[in-house]
């Protein structure tokens, strides 16, 4: 069994208390629909229409068609395009407790095609009218999904634009498998590595200074991780240029901004 809450309460509630305190018409009615529909079942038509499948409703083919279309008819997805469906696995119940979000239904009629008729349908969503300080906020609403069968499959839900899989491994006690770290926490993590890698060798360094002074990369005045010729000619260079120039150079990066023109 799965319960589901979610936390657009404690925004609703903000946003009541700001209204009630702050606007001046408290009392002016607002029709307050949430984006996306009821939750149907994934063999419903509203999901295939979704999806853009074609519908089979009792043997005859089923499929959306525009309000002003006549006959013969030919299928029209536009109206479902905007439309976010919630939807759960046929193998699932639902059950509603207190109006999930709003006790009222908001229904808004669209028209399908079944064996050459046009039939008007509606889809309904979570909706209601009132003032907006007055919206149904703190109040615990949820929403269940029942399995009717032993749920050894995989099984895809939508609800309020979030897509929820539930598997059996999920339902089992058992941990059989890790979740994958995205991209971004894995470049966190060699951050996490290098600044820990950082931290150390400076603490080491604070303990021990005389090291790093005793260090023969110190003669490494390119950086190529190298002590060769051409470190010695960049300390010649230097020598020299201090030797008959009043403005001496005293680090290398002014040495490589001459050498570069910067």
């Amino acid at each position: 069994m799965w319960s589901f809450k979610f936390g657009i309460y404690q925004i609703l509630m903000q946003l009541r208390q700001l209204l009630r305190t702050k606007h001046p018409f408290a009392t002016v009615k607002h029709r307050i629909t949430l984006c996306c529909s009821a939750p149907v079942g994934n063999d419903l038509k509203e999901f295939a229409f979704k999806n853009k499948i074609l519908y089979d409703d009792n043997g005859l083919e089923c499929f959306p068609v525009s309000s002003n279309a006549t006959a013969p008819f030919s299928a029209d997805y536009s109206f479902w395009e905007p439309i976010d469906v919630s939807y759960c696995p046929k193998e699932y119940s639902t059950t509603i407790m207190g109006g999930f979000f709003f006790n009222n239904s908001y229904y808004k009629e669209y028209y399908c095609c079944k064996n050459g008729i046009k039939y008007q349908s509606f889809i309904g969503f979570y909706s209601t009218e009132c003032a907006l300080s007055q919206l149904p906020v703190n109040q615990k609403k949820s929403i269940t999904f029942t399995p009717k069968v032993d749920p050894l499959e995989t099984y895809k839900f939508r609800l309020l634009g979030h897509d929820i899989t539930v598997s059996p491994d999920i339902l089992s006690s058992h941990i059989v498998a890790t979740p994958q770290i995205s991209e971004q926490e894995k470049y966190i993590a060699e951050l996490e590595k290098k600044n820990a890698e950082l931290t150390a060798e400076i603490e080491r360094l604070k303990q021990n200074p005389s090291s790093m002074q005793d260090d023969i990369m110190r003669l490494d005045a390119n950086g190529d991780g190298f002590v060769n010729a051409v470190d010695a000619s960049i300390v010649l260079a230097i020598y020299a240029n201090n030797s008959t120039n009043k403005t001496p150079i005293t680090k290398l990066s002014e040495y490589f901004n001459i050498i570069n023109g910067t």
